[in-house]
């Protein structure tokens, strides 16, 4: 069976981060310095900068389009695809891994709605987030 083209491939905790944008779109309009300083703030210094631009990009792209439509993936996504820690978040023994599927794991608990392999759109997603504080 061939899979369903979509536009974008996000895992969980993805989708959690863009709920957090959504709460504060003036995040996706900081310059580049701003952004990468306040991620790092949040965040810690575990991803490049260029991994973190490359982030807020993929998810401005849905904010600005919500009609793009995303799968729910349990593995590398479209933001994990230039991440540096690609290969260790796809070996189960390795800490990155553990820590990409904890976080996968509490955003699925957050989100009971979500279902994993679903294809949304950003709308539905934006009106599953206003359920959420």
């Amino acid at each position: 069976m061939k899979k369903e083209k979509v536009d974008l491939e996000l895992r969980p905790h993805h989708i959690y981060g863009f709920h957090l944008h959504e709460k504060q779109p003036e995040f996706y309009y900081l310059s580049d310095e701003e952004y990468i300083k306040r991620f790092r703030q949040q965040k810690g210094d575990f991803h490049s900068d260029k991994l973190i631009l490359h982030w807020r990009d993929t998810i401005k792209k849905l904010h600005e389009n919500p009609n793009l439509e995303i799968r729910l993936v349990p593995r590398i996504d479209s933001v994990c695809k230039e991440c540096n820690w690609k290969k260790e978040c796809n070996n189960k023994k390795h800490w990155a891994y553990k820590s990409a599927q904890k976080a996968d794991e509490d955003a699925m608990k957050f989100f009971p709605e979500l279902k994993l392999r679903k294809i949304y759109n950003g709308h539905s997603l934006i009106t599953l987030f206003k359920n959420y504080k």
